[in-house]
């Protein structure tokens, strides 16, 4: 689908599968928010700020992205990107970094990690109407990603996975995975699929929430953050 000199971060899928958004770090530039076809072609990109531009989640409508951005006085926040006029509103405006938003499903809030001057990362919840900030759970949690039926967070804490209510409360460790990153859930939410290393060789595990049940793909090189489409179970 794509390819480019540097690195790429945070795939995304549009609600209606026909769109991924993803961030683009090339060399000795800053990381930039590209939005393209899921059939490939050209994409385009949505976020030319200077200052570091990543962890898209697209809106339920499929109308508007979140992003954290820095390129106001260096300070990381959470910023909402409408697509079709390219405004942009900055949504946070906490101490330290916001990082990784990730829309719920019916679009009234979203999920997201911040230090709060800390220097230790936990999640908060950000209401779109009321503007309110709140804390979700007490220990240590980054990457958050919200299940499409709203009930369910994915989150890492250390080097381990996490799945919890959207409470932070009735938590499982999946394990360790030996990568800073979350799984993304399957659309019905009853699976999640996650990357990590065994043997020294990267794999993409499927594990079932229900049964516990799990297989994994062996990949060649390294795969980072597998993201499920809406369109298979």
């Amino acid at each position: 689908l794509f390819s480019v000199q540097g690195s790429i971060f945070s795939p995304a899928w549009s609600p209606d599968g026909t769109r991924l958004a993803y961030a683009v770090q090339q060399p000795n530039g800053f990381p930039v928010i590209h939005v393209q076809s899921a059939t490939g072609g050209g994409g385009r990109v949505v976020t030319p700020f200077k200052g570091n531009n990543l962890g898209p989640s697209f809106s339920p409508d499929g109308q508007n992205l979140l992003f954290s951005g820095s390129h106001e006085n260096n300070d990381p926040a959470i910023y909402q990107l409408h697509l079709g006029s390219g405004q942009v509103s900055k949504l946070t405006n906490m101490v330290g970094a916001e990082n990784s938003p990730s829309y719920t499903a019916d679009g009234r809030s979203f999920v997201f990690s911040a230090d709060n001057g800390s220097r230790t990362p936990k999640l908060y919840r950000y209401d779109m109407y009321s503007r309110n900030i709140s804390p979700i759970g007490r220990g240590q949690a980054a990457s958050p990603r919200v299940s499409p039926d709203g009930n369910k967070i994915a989150y890492v804490s250390g080097r381990s996975l996490i799945i919890s209510n959207t409470t932070g409360g009735g938590s499982t460790t999946i394990g360790a995975t030996g990568i800073d990153e979350s799984a993304s859930f399957s659309p019905n939410s009853n699976r999640i699929i996650y990357s990590s290393y065994q043997g020294g060789r990267g794999q993409m595990t499927i594990r079932s929430l229900k049964t516990g049940q799990s297989f994994s793909i062996a990949t060649q090189g390294t795969v980072r953050e597998p993201t499920w489409s809406r369109g298979s179970n």
